[in-house]
């Protein structure tokens, strides 16, 4: 599935017996493992998924008949990437459980779940809700006190958490702003919101400061983040900016589910993806835009791009705009 757009899902097309295991099968290779419990008799299975990418973020917005979702222990000990599910209700209700914590959610209200744990996810009358995919990696705050936050019922009680629901449902539900460019220019402003949001969480149960140093980690995201574009951008030169020894920044990383060298790459491949599509960056070569963002090695990026992508940069440009005068 393409950045550019929205893939539907519909089981309403295929025979009431084979509903329920092509959805299985279709979370299991689109979104990850779940099994599911369906609440009505086969005949009855209604399920519509509309799912689209939101730069590293992904989004699928969901209207089903009844079902309950389990995620098992086997299935969170996968190999997929530690990601933050946010459930955001957008009718009726809905319960998110993990760790003991339940959270009912009512319209506009959502709770998290950790993908590294076992959660439920119940709509026994039929579900209608949003839900956002967001790498743990990208959030940047401590693991341990971001799963305490988990199944806890937000949306009502601050207005943090008001904004939040009210941005999250406006992209959500708002086809020209989860699709083509708008989509890529907000996915990390909804980051950083939902982060703010957590922070301040974090921050209000005293997690934050268990130790202090913790919240280092946010710093040192945002410090990579600065520094992104420049090819010198290292493991030590990170690590001499915050004081700290190059052994103890991968432990702080590796806490919130980063990995330094495959961070890097993946955002400056993203930046130049981005870069790539551009009708204004026409008139500038591949291999520009590649040491722009950190790339010295024109084959490597090469490599690296169809790798991460499924295509060439010079193929990747050539679908985003006329190749009448692109430059090589």
């Amino acid at each position: 599935m393409g950045a550019t757009m929205t893939a539907i899902w519909d089981a309403s097309s295929m025979p009431p017996q084979e509903r329920a295991d092509a959805l299985r099968e279709f979370l299991g290779t689109e979104i990850g493992p779940l099994e599911v419990d369906h609440k009505v008799p086969p005949q009855d299975i209604q399920v519509r998924l509309a799912l689209s990418d939101l730069g590293s973020t992904g989004l699928c917005s969901a209207r089903s008949s009844g079902l309950i979702g389990r995620r098992t222990s086997k299935q969170a000990r996968d190999d997929t990437p530690p990601t933050l599910v946010l459930a955001l209700q957008r009718s009726g209700t809905g319960m998110v459980l993990q760790s003991g914590r339940e959270a009912v959610l009512r319209p506009g209200e959502f709770a998290l779940c950790d993908t590294t744990l076992p959660y439920t996810l119940a709509f026994q009358q039929g579900m209608n809700t949003h839900f956002y995919f967001i790498p743990l990696s990208e959030v940047a705050l401590p693991h341990d006190a971001l799963r305490r936050i988990c199944a806890v019922s937000m949306g009502e009680r601050t207005p943090m958490e008001g904004l939040a629901s009210n941005h999250l449902t406006r992209v959500a539900e708002a086809p020209e702003l989860r699709t083509g460019s708008y989509a890529e220019q907000l996915a990390q402003p909804s980051v950083e919101l939902v982060r703010a949001l957590l922070a301040t969480h974090v921050d209000h149960l005293g997690l934050a400061r268990e130790p202090l140093h913790e919240s280092m980690t946010g710093r040192i995201v945002e410090y990579m983040r600065q520094h992104l574009a420049e090819p010198d951008l290292s493991a030590t030169r990170i690590a001499r900016a915050h004081n700290i020894s190059v052994r103890y920044l991968y432990v702080l990383l590796e806490r919130s589910g980063i990995s330094l060298g495959d961070w890097i790459r993946a955002r400056r491949l993203e930046e130049c993806r981005k870069a790539l599509a551009k009708p204004t960056s026409r008139a500038v070569t591949i291999a520009s835009i590649a040491r722009r963002w950190g790339f010295t090695d024109p084959a490597h990026f090469s490599r690296a791009f169809r790798e991460t992508y499924g295509v060439t940069p010079r193929e990747w440009r050539a679908t985003r705009a006329p190749a009448t005068s692109a430059p090589r």
